[in-house]
């Protein structure tokens, strides 16, 4: 009896230990499985009757409002997630680094605001191919204007902390929507051109498509109406 007693005291105590160690790992637990980043999808009126949509992150723990940042896209048809598809990438699965980032530094504490560049819907699809072809730079200044006038607005955003994140094309566009709104406090610029128009658009029109070429080994580009034939003939 008193050997069972002591092995039913032994248990007992190892049995209590786990306990406690179980119970003292629920809070951090929890807090793993907790939702960091809150998002809100929205449309932006550009103007004109057309309109984009666009979407805000921001930390769905701690107090806000919080430092507001807007991304303003590259080059191209470009989404606001950035989407990047898997046969461009290298890796055989699709990126979307806009949203990767939008998502990193929200939860770090700060509200960002992605949107469509106008005419293109997710995934880069051109939803008007007009509107597309016919953009100006102007038009795209003016976009990212309203865009940043709508990150504003939103009450989760800090009004007095605002930073503009542009890459490539979005370089370019940043300090110009920067210093034309002193509400902007910080500019971050990503694959800002070093060279002259001219050399930029060479590059991106014919060196980097004969470049995908050769990676694909492809060789030249093929006939351009011997596809669009083999294509009606589907």
């Amino acid at each position: 009896m008193v050997f069972e007693r002591r092995c039913i005291a032994k248990y007992s105590v190892f049995v209590g230990f786990l306990l406690m160690v179980v119970l003292s790992s629920l809070p951090s637990a929890w807090a793993l499985d907790q939702e960091t980043i809150s998002r809100r999808d929205l449309v932006i009126d550009l103007g004109e009757g057309l309109t984009t949509d666009a979407q805000l992150t921001f930390p769905a723990v701690g107090d806000g409002p919080f430092p507001g940042v807007l991304i303003i896209h590259g080059s191209g048809s470009t989404d606001m997630d950035g989407y990047i598809p898997a046969e461009l990438t290298g890796t055989g699965e699709p990126v979307r680094h806009y949203l990767l980032l939008a998502e990193y530094l929200t939860e770090r504490g700060f509200a960002v605001l992605r949107y469509n560049k106008r005419g293109v819907g997710l995934t880069g699809v051109t939803l008007d191919a007009d509107i597309v072809v016919n953009k100006t730079v102007q038009d795209l200044i003016g976009d990212a204007e309203k865009a940043l006038k709508v990150l504003m607005h939103q009450s989760q955003v800090d009004q007095g902390d605002i930073t503009i994140i542009g890459r490539s094309e979005g370089a370019i566009i940043a300090p110009i929507v920067a210093i034309e709104n002193p509400e902007v406090k910080k500019v971050v610029l990503m694959g800002a051109g070093a060279h002259n128009l001219y050399d930029m658009l060479w590059y991106q029109v014919v060196e980097r498509n004969m470049v995908m070429f050769e990676a694909r080994g492809a060789g030249a580009p093929p006939d351009l109406g011997q596809r669009d034939g083999r294509e009606q003939h589907r």
